[in-house]
């Protein structure tokens, strides 16, 4: 590290992701000299905005979103360089050496795509990131991973299927800018779409969707109870409208948390570990943290599953008979009642156009369904 800025910077990085960030930047130019340039001037940027590193264990993922910028700026010089010296010389003739699809530009484009994507692994868990590099990168066997990772192919298999679609969400999120660069604008989300379900709380309003295929995401909203739904995991990868990947949420809530609550933990959706199930929500969904029992999964992977015991009794096949006979439904009232000596809410969801009721008996201390019976 140079010492002028070795003595800038002494809290902002070690000599270790010094050494790491020459090398990243080095390889993101294929130049030795160059990629210690972009180096200093990514510090230089770094310490500007030092105030933005929150979390100072994702300080190489934050270095090398500033590095790609620097990266960004260097290509335009260079091209603009390209540029103007063509038109002091033969413009065809420069233009056609310096900017040909299928030499200069294209090798920095790769090599821009190589930095992105270098970038967004290192958002990834560490499992999925030594799938995807083995697999992609290094282009290894599927057994020969299998046997480093210590896992089987089936298990292989899966991480690859889970870490594309990470990797997917990230370009989609949090590198939305530089993958738009290149044309990978998976963050254009579709506009909200009021449909002909009505809300199952309120039972007064048409609920609106939005439903992004690309990323796996579907935001169900209701405009007099608010967000009812904020869900984006494989469980709806292929559906081909909303209404179907809100049928497979409902099914996949009851199968996934009726087991799992009784358990106290489940597999997590983004790593597969176990995650302990905990009563309440937390903080993402400011509805039904509110106002209905609640329960969620948070992972050491950060990733939060969220569920209302309402909908996961709708999914139920009690539930999904009724809501097929009664498709207009509110929560119609909220008790205390014994079942079988155990303390335990009811919830009774009413028809809106006839007298049929279901209830919903949950256990208060766990928030386990006990029963979900029609009438």
């Amino acid at each position: 590290m140079s010492t002028l800025l070795a003595q800038q910077v002494p809290s902002l990085i070690d000599d270790a992701d010094y050494r790491w960030l020459q090398h990243y930047c080095t390889r993101l130019v294929h130049d030795a000299e160059v990629g210690a340039d972009i180096t200093q001037e990514t510090l230089v940027e770094a310490w500007r905005n030092r105030h933005k590193l929150t979390d100072p264990q994702g300080r190489r993922a934050w270095l090398a979103t500033i590095a790609g910028h620097v990266y960004h700026r260097w290509l335009r010089t260079l091209q603009h360089e390209a540029q103007h010296s063509a038109r002091l010389q033969d413009p065809d003739a420069v233009l056609e050496q310096a900017l040909s699809p299928d030499d200069f530009v294209h090798d920095l484009e790769r090599d821009e795509l190589a930095g992105l994507l270098d970038r967004a692994l290192t958002l990834l868990p560490g499992d999925l990131r030594q799938a995807l590099i083995a697999h992609y990168v290094e282009e290894l066997p599927q057994q020969e991973i299998a046997d480093r990772l210590g896992i089987t192919q089936g298990t292989l298999a899966v991480r690859l299927h889970r870490g594309r679609l990470r990797l997917q969400r990230i370009l989609a999120t949090d590198l939305h800018d530089e993958a738009a660069i290149f044309g990978l604008d998976l963050a254009a989300a579709p506009s909200w779409q009021e449909t002909r379900m009505w809300c199952f709380h309120c039972g007064q309003q048409r609920l609106r969707v939005r439903f992004h295929r690309e990323v796996n995401q579907l935001l169900v909203h209701c405009p007099t109870c608010g967000p009812l739904i904020d869900h984006q995991t494989e469980v709806i990868a292929g559906a081909r409208s909303y209404r179907a990947a809100l049928e497979r949420i409902i099914s996949w809530v009851d199968a996934y948390y009726t087991p799992a609550i009784a358990e106290g933990a489940a597999r997590c959706l983004g790593c597969g570990r176990l995650a302990p199930v905990r009563q309440g929500d937390v903080g993402t969904s400011p509805f039904i943290a509110n106002t209905l029992p609640t329960v969620h999964l948070e992972c050491t992977c950060r990733a939060i599953s969220t569920c209302v015991t309402p909908l996961q009794a709708l999914g139920s096949p009690t539930g999904q008979a009724f809501r097929k006979a009664h498709p207009r439904l509110r929560l119609a009232a909220q008790t205390s009642l014994d079942v079988g000596g155990i303390d335990a809410i009811r919830l009774t969801m009413a028809s809106v156009t006839d007298a049929a009721r279901l209830h919903i008996s949950i256990a208060r201390d766990t928030y386990r369904v006990l029963a979900v019976q029609a009438e």
